[in-house]
C-alpha cells in the first residue's frame, strides 16, 4: 500500500512543478492552470490520506471506490471538453 501512495504523491509533485514551470515560462496561462493545481493538490491529499477518499465516498453513498475513479474521469472530460470550447473559440479568431 505504501509503495502505491508515494507512487501517487510522488506524481502529482512532478506534475504540480511541471505546472508551475509551464506558468513561469508563460507556456500556460494562469487561468487555465488552476483547474490543474486544483486536481494536482486532490491527488497529493489523497495520496497521503487514502482513508479519506474512503469517508468521502461513504459521504456520498458511494461504496464502491471504483465509482470514485468514474467520478474523477467525468470530471476530466469536463475539464476536456471546456478546453476544447476554448480552442474552437480561439480558431474562430
Amino acid at each position: 500500500m505504501f509503495k502505491t501512495q508515494f507512487f501517487i504523491v510522488g506524481i502529482s509533485l512532478l506534475l504540480f512543478m511541471a505546472t508551475i514551470a509551464l506558468i513561469k515560462n508563460r507556456k500556460l496561462r494562469e487561468e487555465y492552470a488552476i483547474v490543474w493545481l486544483i486536481a494536482e493538490v486532490m491527488l497529493f491529499i489523497f495520496g497521503l490520506f487514502p482513508a479519506l477518499l474512503t469517508m468521502i465516498s461513504e459521504l456520498l453513498g458511494v461504496y464502491y471506490l471504483t465509482a470514485i475513479f468514474l467520478i474523477a474521469f467525468l470530471f476530466l472530460l469536463i475539464v476536456s471538453f471546456y478546453y476544447s470550447i476554448i480552442l474552437s473559440r480561439l480558431t474562430e479568431m
